[in-house]
């Protein structure tokens, strides 16, 4: 349900582009030093996205070091080092991708679910402790949820709702960030139904907008649906440059702007229109 928070790679400043690889870095860094190596794999774009925007409301500037990094052996890479932007979101990387792993587990017996969550185990109840109103409401509306899939909800406003409270419980750490993060919740939802729309129909799986819809795979269905969740997504990224719109930003506006105004746009787009090429 991740990987949909991206940059304009064509329209991004060679500055900006380094300063997202630098957080990003510095994000992968925190979680192998506060963690273990392994969940450095569950790192997304999205916690970086996280990270920059909190830091941007931040007074204080980043610090950088230059360290090595894994992937390069022999190079070091200039990074954002720890910081309490950094630390938040490295946490929150954490706790968010256990319990949707456990989710996974309790609702699928997945195997592979079970596997991916050992490295995530270990140290969900040092961040339950540390943020426990956080993790308690990421577990509540997970929950929920998982009973609307159960119950075959075809409301896609009903249930992206309860993920979209999700991410306005993590956004929060910033209070004027709660709305953001909302919107933010219901685009990444809606778009990860719609991205997999043939391959649970394929499968048999429970997906909102196929039960709404009532899709079985045709191009004037397809092209209907397309249509309708176009909207929807446009409508929730306007809500989500409006509320980016009142924060403060001290730093890395550039990059920012990219993110909320042209790469959000640009992942949309890609989705629903190669969708509807393969047809």
């Amino acid at each position: 349900m991740f990987g949909y928070i991206s940059f304009y790679k064509s329209k991004l400043t060679e500055e900006d582009f380094m300063t997202f690889k630098s957080y990003y870095c510095g994000l992968c860094k925190q979680l192998g030093k506060s963690y273990n190596q392994l969940v450095r794999l569950g790192l997304s774009y999205d916690f970086t996205f996280l990270v920059i925007l909190l830091d941007s409301l931040n007074d204080n500037n980043p610090n950088y070091d230059l360290q090595p990094c894994i992937r390069y052996i022999g190079k070091k890479k200039n990074i954002v080092t720890d910081n309490d932007s950094i630390i938040f979101s490295t946490d929150m990387s954490i706790a968010l991708n256990y319990y949707k792993l456990t989710d996974d587990i309790k609702d699928d017996k997945s195997v592979k679910a079970f596997l991916l969550r050992i490295p995530y185990k270990r140290h969900i109840k040092k961040i339950n402790k540390k943020y426990e109103i956080i993790t308690d409401e990421i577990s509540l509306h997970l929950k929920k949820l998982s009973d609307l899939e159960k119950s075959k909800c075809k409301s896609i406003d009903e249930i992206s709702h309860e993920f979209s409270l999700i991410m306005e419980n993590i956004f929060s750490y910033k209070i004027s960030l709660g709305k953001l993060g909302y919107n933010l919740g219901k685009f990444i939802y809606i778009l990860d139904a719609f991205d997999d729309l043939d391959e649970d129909l394929k499968n048999k799986k429970y997906n909102p907008i196929l039960l709404k819809y009532n899709y079985t795979g045709k191009a004037d269905e397809k092209k209907t649906i397309i249509e309708e969740i176009d909207f929807i997504l446009t409508y929730t990224l306007s809500q989500i440059a409006l509320e980016y719109e009142k924060q403060d930003i001290k730093r890395n506006k550039g990059l920012l702007d990219n993110i909320i105004y042209l790469g959000l746009r640009l992942k949309k787009d890609s989705i629903l229109y190669k969708s509807e090429e393969k047809q």
